[in-house]
């Protein structure tokens, strides 16, 4: 991949770098930052291990679905072979919040920004993969419309 290919690239968030913003926002130490941080990831795993449902109201949901055994290609050789049943874990994102209305303009926002859509993505094979998420926009000129006087 050439540097080009990457600049186009969305930017990843690491664990370290989660760390070091709990720590600035926290003004903890980022030994302290980094235990909050794996305490917080673990107890999520482990809900999640447990077959419980993760919601965080304003940013999303974690949960789980049974996908049932199928038959699959090795990629390598062809011959077909039995994938086992799995549970996978899927997110799916929260309402967007209403934007707030400035105090000094008379504005309404006529809709409300529609949810992301997370999508199966689906193989030629039609094979269901990871869920891609598409986003829209949330407002054509991105500030709430002025109300006709």
């Amino acid at each position: 991949m050439s540097k080009t290919d990457q600049s186009s690239a969305p930017r990843t968030l690491t664990k370290a770098e989660l760390i070091e913003a709990v720590a600035a926002a926290t003004n903890v130490l980022k030994q302290d930052a980094e235990r909050i941080v794996a305490t917080v990831l673990d107890t999520m795993v482990e809900a999640l291990q447990d077959g419980s449902r993760i919601e965080l109201r304003g940013f999303g949901s974690f949960g789980l679905r049974q996908r049932g055994a199928r038959n699959g290609r090795n990629p390598a050789t062809g011959e077909a072979v039995e994938v086992p049943p799995k549970r996978v874990c899927y997110f799916k994102p929260g309402a967007p919040p209403i934007p707030p209305v400035s105090s000094d303009l008379k504005c309404y926002v006529t809709t409300l920004p529609a949810a992301p859509a997370v999508r199966p993505r689906r193989s030629p094979a039609g094979d269901v993969g990871p869920p891609t998420l598409e986003i829209e926009p949330a407002c054509p000129g991105g500030a709430p419309r002025r109300a006709e006087a």
